[in-house]
Order: structure tokens, then sequence, then C-alpha cells
């Protein structure tokens, strides 16, 4: 029974980083095919966000209060990414 359990938890978040992956590759493709910009956020970036955004909306407490709470903390985790991302291209 326990290893049934364990089965099921690992597909599961196997699956979760599938689609995680899946799509912010997606999101990613479209936007550079879309935007005019000429410099795009790394896909490192996207996959983080998406991360967040299932976490989110994956929560079992989701209250107008977490949501709150989660979107800031989401909205200050990629603004970190974000400065890293823009501090490593004036590098190259």
């Amino acid at each position: 029974m326990a290893v049934a359990f364990i089965n099921k938890r690992s597909e599961e978040k196997k699956h979760f980083r599938e689609l995680v992956l899946k799509t912010a590759s997606d999101n990613w493709k479209y936007i550079a095919e879309k935007s005019t910009a000429t410099v795009m956020p790394p896909l490192h970036t996207y996959i983080v966000n998406r991360v967040l955004m299932c976490d989110l909306a994956m929560s079992k407490k989701l209250s107008p209060e977490e949501v709150k709470r989660k979107l800031t903390e989401s909205s200050e985790i990629m603004d970190i990414i974000l400065e890293h991302s823009a501090n490593m291209a004036k590098k190259k």
C-alpha cells in the first residue's frame, strides 16, 4: 500500500514537471515569435514563473489572502531572477 502511494506521488511530481516545462517552453516560443523586443528574458525565467503559478493554482489553501501573499512572493522572486538575467546579459 505504501509503495503504491509513493509511486503515485512520484508520477504526479513527474507529470507536474513535464507540464511546467511544456507550458513554459510554449509560452517562451510564442512570445519570441510575437514580440518586437530585441532582448527576451531567458527560458529559465518562464520555467520559474510557471512553477510558481502552478503551485498557486494547485494550492489547497486558496483564499484571497493566500493568493495575494503567493502572488507578492512570486513577483519578488521574478524580480530577482529578471535582475540577475539583466546583470548576466551586461557581462557578456
